[in-house]
């Protein structure tokens, strides 16, 4: 299944790159762990975006429970 995110920005960590996006900031060895250092200080919500697939993650639990 595919995301359709269109029209809605989100934060995303720095570095993007065209065409794989995200993924070469991620660590292959802890990619959840690198993925919530990357996340700090950007807000409850995050973008990923590798290759052409966005991914949000939310934190906290009030935008969590929005989402149920």
């Amino acid at each position: 299944m595919r995301n359709d995110w269109s029209g809605h920005t989100f934060a995303h960590p720095p570095g993007r790159r065209p065409v794989v996006g995200d993924v070469l900031g991620t660590d292959a060895a802890a990619p959840l762990q690198s993925t919530m250092r990357r996340a700090q200080g950007l807000g409850p919500d995050l973008e990923l975006k590798i290759f052409d697939q966005k991914f949000v993650f939310v934190s906290g639990a009030e935008l969590a429970a929005e989402l149920v």
